[in-house]
Order: structure tokens, then C-alpha cells, then sequence
């Protein structure tokens, strides 16, 4: 077996043995314990999170052509901060790639291996705050033990929309941390706890535009349980209210002041809100129970035991417990089917076909089983013995962690390529552009091939990271066209890259209908200002990418000197 691999599979029962451990532990269960077994749960994640992506992580080459697109829109915002007067945004909010500016911060280059850092950061912060969250739903005890299925689902993927840098982990790392200040809200409602849930949830909406049904109702949730919890006392109730509306305006005001100031409010709305909430994937026409099960085995699997494991909880349920118990164990039933339903909406509804908006449902399903699971701990019938109640949980959770090893080993043995060294990308255009410019410069690229300003570390010129929507001839993209010339006849760049054929989208013209010539007033700009520099064939079945450099000068038309 794989050296890596044998120490990855180690780490994983290392980390399902230490959760386990206080299931069986006799005796009392301290918050000391808990923490001491938190730390170590921890450190076993954070190494085995590189263990287990090691090939993903030290592949210099692009998995995703997303990833591509998040450089260079970092790039971009290096040079100029303000979202959509830099980069038009479509679903992407600035957020997602703010993160990532961490690395040229630090004097580290923007690359696939910094972007990956940072996913990779993120689900250490999903992975420890959903530990926070079980502890608050089921108990100390068995809080590292329903923390295990999503995990062993982010370790083991081999499917590559989970593994590259998917604008889905910010969101999805914030709303278990919302999720977490609920709980406590809940418990003992205070303004400070509000107020972070108002900063958290008001900055969803600008991570990923698909997160923001799940940013509102989760706001929406905290104001509920708060008015519940404070009603008899109306001065508390309006501080905790005022905190959380005054920590949900922190993020829009942060963002779009410096938007409106730059005149680049009529963007934000057309660009953001009304192409992002107006967009839907049409190219894949997959039945939505399909795409759940198979448009990733290992999620498949996952959603089918965590679903079936928290309606087996549910059936233990009895209203012999108490009314008022039933009552608040429905309520929050009711919350978290509602979160899990909303969220299949936005999947289904805009990212239909395209796996990676599956991160998005991982945790809200995770958090239904463990509500469901509560259930069965807390309110199952009196002729059932609690001893017996703890060990069907323990074998319901055994039996989901089985199924996700069963796949993982199924899918490693049958994809030998992951546990090889995946090289490196070499890309023939690099050498060409860097020729000509240098880091620091602009560069316009027609098409989709973002990965050439990630390879060359050369910003893009225009606020359209690719022309995915300028190519489309349709006549709901004309703005995108008029800003798409608007801003590349101001910006100038040094270069301009003609690679409509190296990622092509459906809705584009066929073959060479598709090349910037499709735009005459472009056209006509770049034979004045340009010259063809290079005619560069990557491959044989696509039309060659042409580089342009901008002219001297001496070489411009006298009337344009």
C-alpha cells in the first residue's frame, strides 16, 4: 500500500478512536476532558487534512478551471479593491477571495498551493466548530462522534469539486459557526453573541450569492429565538435585537459604501443581484435526486446514511417526555429541515449539475441527524433502557462511518492516479507571455483561461476575470460587452490573449465565430493598438491562441500618436 495513504487511513482511525473514547468512558466526563480531547482531535485533523490531500495539494496545475479564476480575481483586487468596479462578481462575492490574500500579505505568492491552504483552513474551522455544535446538541459525550461523518467525507473525496478551492468553504465554514452562536443564543440569549451572529450572517451573502438564503434565515432563525427567550423582558429584547441588527449591517456597510463611492453601485446590482439570482445551469439536465446520489458517490452515500440515521432518532421520539419537550425538540426539527430544504433549493436552483454546490448541504445534513439523534437520546420511550438508546446511536453512527470507508476504499482502489505524484502542469502560452510582460502588468485574455494568470502571476485588465458572458451574442449580455470594451480601451493592457478554444461554454459561438472578431468595434481596436506577436496550437482539434502585444508608439496610425 501507499505510504501516504497507510499514514492517512491511520490518522482517520486515530481520530475515529479518540472520538469514541468518551462514548465508553465511565465515570464523569469533565469540560476539561472535553477540551483535552478536543486538542487532540484537533491536531490529528490538521495533519491529517494535508496527509489525505497531499497529491491535490502539491499539484502545481489547475483541477478546476474555478481555481484559475479565484487567482486572477485575487490578482485583481491586489491592484484594485472595490468589488464590481474590478471584477464583476456574477455568484463569487469579494469575501471568497479576500481570504486568499493572505499569501501575497505575507510575501508568499498567489498559486494553487496557497488557494488549497486556504480551503484546507477552512474545513479545520468546519471541523471544530461542528464539534462546538454537537456539544450543544447532543452532549460532550458524543460531540466528537457525530463530528466524524462530514470530516471522513472532506478527508477521503476523491471527487475533484470537493477537493479544489470552491468559493463554497467560506460560507460553509461560517454557517456552522452561526449555527454554534445560535445554539448558545438560545440557551442564554446576550447582546455580544447577537452581534457576531449579525456580522457572520450579514457577510454571507457576500461569499458566495447562493449562501445568502442560508445567511437570512439563519438571522432570521437568531431573531426568533431571541424574541422567544427575552419576551417578558422588552428592554433586553430590544438591546439583543438592536446588537443583532447593528452587527447584520456591519458587512454591507463595509462593502458597499466603497461600491457606491466608486460609482460602482448600477454594477453591483446588475452584475451581482440581478445576474446572480436570475442565473440557472441549464447545460445539465440531471434529475435532482440523481444529482444527489451520483453527482458524487462518496456525498451519495453521506447524504443517504446521515438522512436515514437522523429519521431512525426521530422515530424514537414520544410525547410520554413531556409536552413542552416534544413541543421545543419539533420546533427545532422544524428548523433544521427547513435550513436543509432551502438550501437544496439554491443548489438546485443555480448550481444544478455542477457538484461543488453540494459543500453547501454537508453541514445543514449533518446537523439534522444530529437533532434527530437527540431525539432518540433524550425523549425515547421509558421501556427503553438509556444504555440501550447510547448503543443504537453508537452503532448508527458506526454504521455511516462504515458505509463512507466502504466507499473510499472502493473509489481509492479504482483510481490509482491519486495515489501517484500528479507532476506538474507545464502550459506553453507561459513562456510567451512572460516574454513580453512581467508581473505587475495587464493582461486581457478572450475566453476562458484563467490559468494564465495564475501561471504568470499577470493581473487581468479588465473587471471580466473571463469573457464567459461577453462571448455569449446574446442580447441580455450586451452591458457586458459595453463595459468589457469600456475598460480594456482605458486600461490599455500590454497584452491580449485570443484563447477562446482552450475552455469553451455552450452557449458560445461554434468554432471560430466565437473569436474576439465577433465584436467589430473590438476588433477593429486591437488590429489598430496591437500586433500578433505569437500564433500558439495547444492542441490539435483546437484553434491556435493568439497573443497581441501593444504597439510602440511609433508603430500607431499618426492620427493616434
Amino acid at each position: 500500500m501507499d505510504t501516504r495513504l497507510t499514514l492517512a487511513v491511520f490518522l482517520w482511525i486515530a481520530l475515529t478512536v479518540v472520538a469514541a473514547a468518551p462514548v465508553f468512558r465511565k465515570g464523569e466526563f469533565t469540560q476539561k476532558d472535553w477540551f483535552k480531547t478536543l486538542l487532540i482531535s484537533g491536531v490529528l485533523l490538521a495533519v491529517a487534512l494535508p496527509v489525505w490531500r497531499w497529491r491535490s495539494l502539491t499539484y502545481n496545475g489547475e483541477i478546476n478551471v474555478d481555481e484559475g479564476t479565484a487567482i486572477a480575481i485575487a490578482l485583481k483586487y491586489l491592484h484594485d479593491p472595490v468589488p464590481w468596479r474590478s471584477v464583476d462578481g456574477i455568484t463569487c462575492g469579494p469575501l471568497s477571495t479576500w481570504i486568499t490574500l493572505w499569501a501575497p500579505l505575507m510575501g508568499l505568492k498567489l498559486s494553487y498551493l496557497t488557494i488549497r491552504i486556504t480551503a484546507l483552513l477552512l474545513i479545520f474551522a468546519c471541523g471544530i466548530g461542528t464539534v462546538f455544535c454537537m456539544r450543544e446538541i447532543v452532549g460532550a459525550r458524543m460531540s466528537f462522534l457525530l463530528t466524524l461523518p462530514p470530516l471522513a467525507l472532506l478527508l477521503s473525496t476523491l471527487n475533484l469539486d470537493f477537493v479544489y478551492f470552491a468559493m463554497e468553504y467560506l460560507p460553509m465554514a461560517m454557517g456552522v459557526w452561526v449555527v454554534y452562536l445560535i445554539l448558545r443564543q438560545h440557551k442564554s440569549a446576550t447582546p455580544i453573541k447577537g452581534f457576531w451572529v449579525g456580522v457572520i450572517t450579514g457577510a454571507m451573502p457576500f461569499t458566495k450569492l447562493q449562501a445568502s438564503v442560508s445567511g437570512v434565515f439563519l438571522f432570521a432563525v437568531c431573531a426568533g429565538l431571541t424574541a422567544l427567550a427575552c419576551w417578558d423582558e422588552k428592554k433586553r429584547l430590544r438591546q439583543n435585537l438592536l446588537w443583532l441588527c447593528a452587527g447584520g449591517s456591519v458587512a454591507p456597510i463595509l462593502i458597499l459604501v466603497p461600491v457606491i463611492l466608486a460609482g460602482a453601485w448600477p454594477e453591483f446590482l446588475n452584475f451581482y443581484l440581478l445576474c446572480g439570482t436570475t442565473y440557472k445551469n441549464t447545460t445539465y439536465q440531471i434529475p435532482p435526486l440523481l444529482f444527489l446520489l451520483r453527482g458524487s458517490n462518496d456525498f451519495g452515500v453521506y447524504f443517504v446514511a446521515t438522512l436515514v440515521t437522523g429519521i431512525f432518532g426521530a422515530l424514537f421520539v414520544r410525547s410520554s417526555q413531556g409536552k413542552a419537550r416534544l413541543k421545543a425538540w419539533l420546533v427545532g426539527a422544524a428548523l433544521f429541515v427547513l435550513h436543509l430544504s432551502l438550501m437544496l433549493f439554491s443548489v438546485f436552483r443555480s448550481g444544478f449539475g455542477f457538484p461543488h454546490y453540494l459543500l453547501l448541504l454537508i453541514f445543514p445534513l449533518c446537523f439534522l441527524m444530529a437533532w434527530g439523534i437527540r431525539g432518540m437520546l433524550e425523549m425515547a420511550p421509558a421501556s427503553v433502557h438509556a444504555g440501550l438508546t447510547r448503543r443504537i446511536t453508537l452503532f448508527s453512527i458506526v454504521a455511516v462511518l462504515m458505509a463512507q470507508s466502504l466507499v473510499a476504499g472502493v473509489t481509492y482502489s479504482n483510481n490509482s492516479q491519486f495515489l501517484r505524484d500528479w507532476g506538474t502542469e507545464t502550459n506553453p502560452i507561459v513562456p510567451v507571455v512572460l516574454k513580453y510582460a512581467k508581473p505587475g502588468d495587464s493582461m486581457a485574455i478572450w475566453g476562458w483561461y484563467n490559468k494564465l494568470h495564475a501561471f504568470s502571476g499577470i493581473r487581468p485588465a479588465t473587471r471580466f476575470i473571463g469573457t464567459s458572458y461577453v462571448t455569449d451574442p446574446s442580447e441580455n449580455y450586451k452591458r457586458h460587452r459595453e463595459l468589457f470594451l469600456s475598460d480594456i480601451m482605458k486600461e490599455k493592457p500590454l497584452l491580449f490573449v485570443d484563447a477562446v478554444d482552450e475552455f469553451r461554454w455552450p452557449t458560445w459561438p461554434p468554432g471560430a465565430q466565437a473569436r474576439h472578431d465577433m465584436i467589430p468595434h473590438l476588433s477593429q481596436w486591437i488590429r489598430r493598438e496591437y500586433k500578433l506577436v505569437a500564433d500558439v496550437q495547444t492542441a490539435p482539434q483546437k484553434l491556435p491562441v493568439r497573443i497581441y502585444v501593444r504597439k510602440d508608439p511609433s508603430e500607431l496610425p499618426a492620427q493616434d500618436k
